[in-house]
């Protein structure tokens, strides 16, 4: 099967260092190409810095291409490439995404610029895939918030109809999700200086309601911790009527029994139920076992699943859970790859 061809808009960053490693050898994509920022421009790739603590996966031995240069865009799509995977952060995103867009290229994105709008979809392949059929002649597509995705897939068999009369979150966000310089930062000082993160409960919120499709009452208070990667949203659902801890297990046990998309980073649980949560084994769960990418049993799907634990009844018609997920691989650089192989699994790229 001939890989489709793909440029990765962005160079340096956590999410585009992490973008490639993730497509080693990647069975449906060929990482041809990578685009940069100006200063970057003409920087043989193997001699742009490389921050994530895995070796540097081999890629071809090409310079970096303009983000923003309308000939390059166009003479990319003229050599054979299909894809951009998009790593810009939003401000650059806004407005250099369209470019790719309009020559031919489909962009599929990690930023927030287009996120939860009517032309473009925002899209979780196991929540609501529908949306690709209806968007199917779109060169514009995007995944969603990172911390969205450690608590959606628990609450999502619970919304059809819903059963939830009000629904609180409370995220413990890693540092990794402000990038790199954030994580220096607290190297240095050896604290937060920011523990609140504006602007982002809001963006959960818009997006959670967006992909479930669902107006549930649903409260939410971000902070910053002292983890490098890994978010946690400690979640409290008031139901209905009562419902009990074991209905609970088993909606998400039937929601599993439907995943199986059987992409190349498909996990092989979505979801993984634990007593409790470890933050350094369960960060790179597949559902079944855990292992990094430098250990010989690591495989694509390994962060790529949600662990659901510390599952308490509250009352009668409360519960609360904490789920964990890997920001930077199923909520970021894994979730637009995996985005891009469901796309390629309908079709979408063609021969």
């Amino acid at each position: 099967m001939t890989k489709v061809s793909t440029v990765l808009l962005g160079s340096t960053g956590m999410v585009s260092q992490y973008v490639q490693l993730l497509l080693t050898d990647h069975p449906f994509f060929s990482l041809d190409f990578i685009a940069g920022s100006p200063q970057k421009v003409g920087t043989p790739v193997q001699e742009l810095p490389w921050w994530i603590e895995y070796p540097r996966p081999t890629i071809p031995k090409n310079s970096v291409v303009s983000l923003d240069d309308e000939q390059t865009i166009i003479s990319l799509a003229k050599s054979g490439v299909q894809l951009a995977i998009s790593t810009l952060p939003s401000q650059f995103a806004h407005d250099i995404e369209p470019l790719w867009t309009r020559n031919g290229i489909s962009v599929f994105s990690n930023s927030s610029s287009y996120r939860c709008r009517d032309d473009i979809p925002t899209i979780v392949p196991e929540i609501n895939p529908e949306l690709f059929d209806l968007h199917a002649s779109s060169k514009h597509f995007c995944a969603t918030n990172c911390t969205v995705l450690s608590f959606i897939f628990a609450l999502q068999p619970l919304l059809r109809p819903t059963i939830i009369r009000d629904c609180k979150v409370l995220t413990q966000q890693a540092l990794s999700g402000g990038g790199r310089r954030l994580i220096e930062d607290f190297e240095k000082q050896r604290r937060i200086a920011e523990p609140t993160i504006p602007g982002e409960a809001e963006k959960i919120i818009q997006e959670f309601k967006y992909l479930s499709n669902t107006n549930i009452p649903i409260s939410v208070s971000c902070s910053r911790v002292e983890r490098k990667d890994g978010h946690i949203a400690e979640v409290q659902v008031e139901f209905e009527e009562p419902y009990s801890i074991e209905e609970f297990k088993q909606s998400i046990e039937d929601f599993n029994s439907k995943q199986h998309l059987g992409l190349p980073s498909s996990p092989e649980k979505l979801m993984s139920i634990r007593d409790s949560i470890d933050v350094n084994s369960d960060l790179w769960s597949n559902g079944n076992s855990n292992a990094r990418p430098d250990q010989s049993a690591y495989r694509r799907s390994h962060g790529m699943s949600v662990t659901i634990g510390d599952i308490v009844q509250v009352d009668k018609e409360t519960i609360r859970f904490k789920g964990y997920s890997h920001n930077l691989i199923r909520g970021a650089a894994g979730g637009v790859l995996y985005l891009a192989e469901f796309a390629h699994m309908k079709g979408y790229f063609g021969s």
